[in-house]
């Protein structure tokens, strides 16, 4: 199965983000972003680290944050 742990396009992982956030109290990606550099070139993170900074996880299964249509469920 293959899971998404971090941004790639800046290589900091999810687990090195949710450090900084606890550290510096962040709860929004913008505030995550005046101590880290992630999301900015193609953005595919920014779901997950959302996703991170609301429930604390730093391993996501790639599927798990697609938007589904209503007969998909």
């Amino acid at each position: 199965m293959s899971y998404v742990t971090r941004c790639v396009c800046f290589g900091v992982s999810f687990e090195e983000l949710q450090e900084l956030a606890e550290e510096h109290g962040c709860k929004t990606i913008e505030e995550l972003r005046d101590y880290a550099d992630f999301g900015l070139a193609c953005s595919m993170c920014n779901p997950y680290v959302l996703k991170m900074l609301e429930t604390g996880e730093t391993e996501f299964h790639w599927k798990d944050l697609i938007p589904r249509k209503p007969e998909d469920s």
